[in-house]
This record gives C-alpha cells, structure tokens and sequence, in this order.
C-alpha cells in the first residue's frame, strides 16, 4: 500500500487520498515536521509511526519510513511536476 494523489500544501504539509477509507479527493493530511497525519474524511489520526504500521511496514523499516518520507514526498512531487512540464496540455502549446 502507498499514499496515493499527493499534493503538497505548505512546507512539511501535505495531503493524499486516506489510507484508511476510500474515497476521491485527499483528506488525509499529513505534518512531517509534528510527525502527525489526521484525516478529514473519516477522523483516522495518530503518529507518522502509526501510518508507517498502517502500510505494512515494520520495527525499524516503519522508524525509517517516517523519518525519510518528506524527501520521498518532495521528490516524487517534484518528478511529477517535470513530467507535466515536458508534456504541457494542448492550449498551453498554441502560441498564436
């Protein structure tokens, strides 16, 4: 399982869509800097420890995960904005 359709909002914040329920726009907001999420949707809450755990991830690995996962977020932020960057949509391209 991964954080799916995130975005960022501030520094160390950001929101994706919950983990713990489905639905389709993000609610579930995340604080890398408190190491905290909290989702609107259905009221999930805790320690970034506890979302690791959510995830799968285990002992050490979930520790690691909490710890590394503003520059995960950032980086795949920052991959997936070059991507539209390359491949503009179709009015941007028309210069006449």
């Amino acid at each position: 399982m991964m954080l799916q359709n995130v975005i960022i909002v501030d520094n160390y914040q950001y929101k994706c869509l919950c983990v713990y329920h489905q639905e389709d726009t993000p609610s579930l907001s995340i604080n890398t800097h408190k190491q905290v999420f909290y989702c609107f949707g259905c009221g999930a809450k805790g320690r970034l420890y506890k979302l690791a755990l959510h995830l799968g991830y285990t002992g050490a690995d979930a520790i690691e995960w909490c710890n590394d996962l503003e520059s995960m977020l950032t980086t795949k932020l920052e991959r997936s904005y070059k991507r539209k960057q390359k491949n503009p949509p179709e009015f941007m391209m028309d210069e006449s």
